[in-house]
């Protein structure tokens, strides 16, 4: 046994770093992936809320929707018009039963889902729920979200003022109507034909801007008219990560055993794998010590 070891060793060796450089036994680290919690990327989108089809899509994290950008520029306005949004954390005991009651009552207000999943991991269970509900409703919808839950884990709430571009948009959109009207009274009064086709150059170039400025003033007035929400439910506060509470022993030695877990199934894949790529080297090692003997000789 003693005469072979060396040869054992090396084949263990060569085995091992072949299956490491092959890439066919993944480190431990690799392996320990939380199921229950996968993430995707979404896109927001600003327009209105439309009556859409329910998207089923994985629990993310937090999505907290950007502000607009721009200035204010009608500071004097008294009656001002906002963009609200709302984000909440919530932990309860049943996590579909919250999900479908809140789903029936934005339903119920006019509201609509925008986004709506479930998941059920190895640990948590999970959904979240995009949606648009009327302005008016906005402070009763946000109540309603956080009634009778286990724990609100965490809020944001925002109102975005969008008055100065409401305002400049309407300006801006009354000023380019007049300047048609301007030229069309210029094109029925036109002599020439070289001068009739600059103004009407004029008069589409205008519509163009008409056309915009109409897109943008009803993107304004969708996005202050329908607020959005986005809730994420669990039933467990660990699901928002581990520094939302302090485990239970319970859970401590589950997550004890699936690290001891995922080392001895490490271990076991690499012994295999040593195995294989032993066999492999198995004649070149034995080819290599047959021609250093014989160079000894």
């Amino acid at each position: 046994m003693k005469k072979h070891l060396p040869l054992i060793l090396g084949l263990i060796v060569l085995g091992a770093l072949t299956a490491l450089a092959a890439g066919t036994v993944p480190m431990p680290y690799e392996s320990v992936k939380d199921k229950s919690r996968p993430h995707t990327n979404q896109v927001m989108t600003g327009q209105a809320p439309i009556m859409a089809e329910e998207v089923s899509e994985p629990a993310t994290a937090r999505r907290i929707p950007v502000p607009p950008s721009g200035n204010d520029d009608a500071l004097a306005t008294d009656d001002r018009v906002y963009q609200k949004t709302a984000y909440h954390e919530v932990v309860v005991n049943d996590v579909g039963q919250y999900t479908q009651q809140l789903k029936g009552y934005f339903l119920s207000i006019d509201g609509r889902v925008l986004s709506s999943s479930m998941n059920s991991g190895d640990k948590y269970q999970s959904s979240y729920l995009m949606v648009k509900v009327p302005e008016a409703k906005f402070t009763e919808a946000t109540n309603r979200v956080t009634n009778d839950v286990d724990k609100v884990v965490s809020e944001n709430i925002s109102a975005y003022d969008r008055t100065g571009q409401y305002v400049n948009t309407q300006d801006k959109l009354a000023n380019l109507q007049e300047q048609k009207i301007e030229k069309e009274l210029e094109l029925t009064q036109a002599q020439t034909e070289l001068a009739k086709k600059q103004i009407q150059l004029e008069i589409d170039r205008l519509e163009r801007q008409i056309t915009q400025a109409q897109q943008r003033l009803e993107n304004v007035t969708e996005d202050v008219t329908y607020a959005t929400l986005q809730i994420t439910a669990a039933n467990n506060q660990r699901y928002f990560g581990r520094q939302s509470g302090q485990p239970t022993l319970r859970e401590e030695l589950t997550d004890a055993w699936e690290s001891m877990s995922t080392v001895l199934y490490f271990l076991a894949r690499l012994g295999i794998w040593i195995g294989i790529y032993a066999i492999i080297w198995l004649p070149a090692v034995l080819i290599v010590k047959w021609v250093v003997k014989k160079f000894k000789k």
